[in-house]
């Protein structure tokens, strides 16, 4: 049986340091299925190491979108990405 290539996306979440809110790269690939978030290792390593804190909307809407990947078996990377890619979209036609 051959192994599958590793999906891995990587994105920028605001985060809040002290006062001052900035830009940190996370990466995600599919997580495990008893997994609270898809990025809970690496909230704990910027809580704990960089004193960061992720907003609760995206924890919030992460682990949504993983519920939803578990309830119609489909891959959470894939339905991360449909996820961006729909909200950069409507971003974008806001602005326009």
């Amino acid at each position: 049986m051959k192994n599958r290539p590793i999906k891995i996306k990587s994105f920028e979440i605001s985060c809040k340091f002290g006062s001052v809110m900035s830009a940190f790269t996370f990466y995600v690939g599919e997580p495990k299925n008893d997994s609270n978030s898809p990025i809970q290792n690496q909230e704990k390593w910027l809580s704990s190491d960089r004193g960061g804190e992720v907003p609760g909307n995206v924890k919030t809407d992460l682990v949504k979108i993983h519920e939803m990947s578990k309830k119609y078996s489909v891959s959470f990377i894939d339905l991360f990405e449909y996820a961006i890619t729909a909200a950069q979209m409507q971003q974008a036609s806001r602005n326009a």
